[in-house]
């Protein structure tokens, strides 16, 4: 089987000790390299990099993951399937955002406290980001004991504050069997001077959940809050620089996918021009106009159309926005 280091890693995570140990019997070499008292995480570096050198040995570490912890295996196998799928059918949440998902994940990974609540804001309001933001850290992280909730809009008022502390207090059962990303749209926001206030009310929201899901879980609780320029975030979230597509990014997006359809390079030329054009305002392309166009392309993608059809559709759709 393929070696893929981020699938081989959520499968290594899944194991307990005694599942972990036992799947390296076979491995001295790996062994030898921990030492008394490392952190599991460490020793997962170890074993992945371990395999990424020596990759004709991976179906033999997969064969005592299977025999140690059947459903880690299993996770593998449909990870690895689903890896494939995506080559050929692309997802709209893999348009860029690579810089703020590897500081996501670097938060994420080597944290201390690898249960409990964790949490990001991002000044971002489309409600489009914020959607393929959570589905591409899920995809990342842990694809298969990962949920998304739908997302909550929090703003100042003391029964909205409630009304979704009570909401969300109620993820912790989900907490025992599965990573929670819940997704915030964040409208606690300071448009003259009463900043003090709205940080007040934003850090004693964040704290209460803290509280909530401080300890005493086997999983993680992510809040993934965004909101505008206006937004007052509570002090104590990651912060996470918001996202800046550029034109490289559709010259990227498109003849990566036409690559893959062996279509002509030309085709993919005419579509990153049609693209940019439609989706750029004062010369800086537009996040949601972004993600719009992309979902539209992929629609006619899923059709099977000739690279001439696709093109022509995507040129008819084009005067619309003209």
């Amino acid at each position: 089987m393929k070696y893929d280091r981020k699938i081989l890693r959520k499968s290594i995570e899944a194991l307990n000790p005694q599942e972990f140990r036992k799947s390296l019997d076979d491995f001295p070499d790996v062994r030898r390299e921990f030492v008394d008292g490392q952190q599991k995480y460490l020793r997962v570096e170890i074993v992945l990099d371990y395999f990424e050198l020596h990759q004709e040995k991976i179906d033999r570490l997969l064969e005592a993951i299977r025999n140690c912890n059947s459903t880690a295996y299993d996770n593998y196998v449909m990870c690895e399937r689903a890896l494939k799928e995506e080559k050929v059918t692309p997802k709209s949440y893999n348009f860029d955002l690579t810089p703020l998902i590897d500081k996501s994940l670097e938060k994420l990974i080597f944290c201390k406290n690898q249960s409990g609540i964790i949490g990001f804001t991002i000044y971002c309001d489309e409600d489009l980001f914020l959607r393929n933001f959570c589905e591409r850290l899920k995809n990342e992280y842990n694809r298969t004991e990962t949920l998304i909730k739908p997302s909550l809009p929090v703003n100042p008022k003391l029964n909205s504050l409630k009304r979704n502390l009570d909401k969300i207090k109620k993820y912790k059962r989900l907490l025992e069997t599965k990573n929670v990303i819940c997704p915030i749209r964040w409208e606690i926001c300071n448009y003259s001077d009463n900043f003090d206030n709205l940080a007040n009310i934003s850090n004693t929201f964040w704290q209460s959940l803290c509280v909530e899901f401080g300890e005493g879980f086997k999983y993680r609780l992510i809040v993934i809050m965004t909101g505008s320029e206006y937004s007052v975030f509570p002090d104590q979230a990651i912060k996470i620089e918001p996202p800046q597509f550029k034109r490289v990014h559709v010259y990227l997006w498109t003849h990566k996918i036409v690559e893959r359809l062996k279509w002509k390079k030309s085709i993919a030329d005419k579509w990153m021009q049609l693209m940019i054009a439609e989706c750029s305002e004062n010369n800086l392309l537009d996040i949601g106009s972004v993600y719009e166009h992309i979902y539209e392309s992929l629609q006619l993608l899923q059709q099977n159309p000739s690279d001439e059809s696709f093109l022509r559709e995507l040129e008819k759709r084009s005067q619309y926005y003209a």
